[in-house]
């Protein structure tokens, strides 16, 4: 019942997320350029959340976290309720602002609840449960909005969704337990700092049991560290992020007034592509998701997708193709994020979302004056360079 409950949150996260721009580029009028700057505030305020934060996951403190966060939800279903009553541009950026305190703190309590309460084992288990659960529940959540109509959630029905978000944002206190012990990312961290000790012994034995010319195996455990070097890791990300800041940033303003779709057929668009990348997502097999195949085929995935997407009118499609980035997305996201976690024993995990969004800054900032001047056309190419930068980590990882 946790990691659903969990899974549920980060979708109403990421939901609201989507609404805020729908809402900035529909309601408030937005341009490209405004958008941009929109989401570069976002990640401004994010890097010092987020070092504050960390700390407190990196202390094992869940249900603070998640006081925080579901205060938070609190707060940022009244400012966007405001915003649109009052018809204030400077609410709905306040909006976003609190946005990241909820992202930020939702995130940060899962991840620490996983790592501290199932063994490191376990943790590709656990991570890809609520990613797919995730998927599910912002599909239908997304879906039934769209149904109901944007315009009358905009006028009369927000306050509803408001309460609705924030009790169940809220009801995650239930389930949510403070870990006990908190030792599991201590032993792991152990046992990786054991594994870079005794490589060279594994050499050392095989080079005397060849001398002696022995007959019978020296019986030892040796550790083989699987650690992916730092500075692959950072260079994907790189490519990574700022890819996905020149997709997803600019795509609203792009299937509203390039593509002129009626704002309910964006939600189902982007409802529909949730749903199809967790209908494809219950077909993969766990263990199939850390592995190395998977992860280079996801990559080639992505790199075809992208390519496509920019001459693809029908809104059907578009989402059937958006289904399937979100699904890669999240499979090399979490690829990127254990091999990051992993080398840190658990601890520091904040600092991926840090690097991650300083990098995001970058493209948020930059990718409405990208689109301005080159169109989707040049947001396909560098979309495509960028995710490139991922394939290094691809050949340097080893399957779970």
């Amino acid at each position: 019942m946790d990691l659903p409950v969990a899974a549920l949150n980060i979708g109403l996260v990421s939901i609201m997320d989507l609404l805020v721009n729908l809402v900035a580029v529909k309601y408030f009028n937005f341009s490209a350029v405004e958008l941009g700057l929109l989401n570069a505030l976002w990640t401004i305020v994010f890097i010092p959340v987020v070092r504050i934060m960390d700390r407190l996951a990196d202390a094992g403190r869940v249900r603070l976290l998640w006081y925080i966060g579901s205060s938070s939800m609190a707060l940022l279903q009244a400012l966007m309720y405001f915003s649109m009553i009052f018809h204030s541009k400077q609410l709905i950026y306040v909006t976003y602002m609190i946005h990241t305190l909820v992202f930020v703190s939702t995130r940060l309590a899962v991840n620490t609840y996983i790592f501290e309460t199932r063994d490191s084992g376990s943790w590709n288990k656990a991570s890809i449960m609520v990613s797919r659960l995730r998927l599910l529940s912002e599909s239908v959540i997304i879906l039934s909005l769209a149904l109901v109509g944007f315009s009358t959630i905009v006028t009369s029905g927000y306050i509803y969704l408001a309460v609705l978000f924030t009790l169940l944002h809220f009801s995650g206190l239930l389930v949510i337990h403070e870990p006990r012990l908190k030792i599991e990312r201590v032993l792991y961290r152990l046992e990786s700092m054991l594994g870079m000790i005794f490589i060279p012994v594994r050499g050392l034995l095989t080079l005397s049991y060849l001398e002696i010319n022995g007959s019978i195996p020296l019986s030892t455990r040796i550790y083989a560290s699987a650690l992916v070097p730092s500075g692959l890791i950072l260079l994907a990300l790189v490519g990574f992020r700022l890819s996905n800041e020149y997709l997803w940033t600019p795509l609203p303003y792009y299937l509203t007034r390039v593509l002129e779709l009626g704002i309910n057929d964006v939600l189902m668009v982007y409802g529909l592509g949730r749903l199809i990348a967790f209908s494809l997502y219950i077909a993969v097999r766990s263990n199939l998701v850390f592995k190395k195949g998977s992860f280079a085929i996801c990559i080639l995935v992505r790199l075809l997708v992208l390519m496509i997407l920019i001459n693809v009118r029908n809104g059907v499609l578009i989402g059937f193709l958006l289904g399937l980035i979100y699904l890669v997305n999240d499979i090399i996201d979490s690829n990127l994020f254990l091999a990051f976690a992993k080398n840190r024993g658990g601890y520091g995990v904040g600092l991926y979302s840090l690097i991650g969004e300083t990098i995001s800054l970058v493209g948020s900032a930059s990718s409405g004056y990208i689109y301005a001047v080159g169109g989707p056309s040049l947001i396909a190419v560098l979309t495509t360079v960028l995710s490139m930068l991922v394939i290094p980590v691809v050949l340097k990882s080893r399957s779970e």
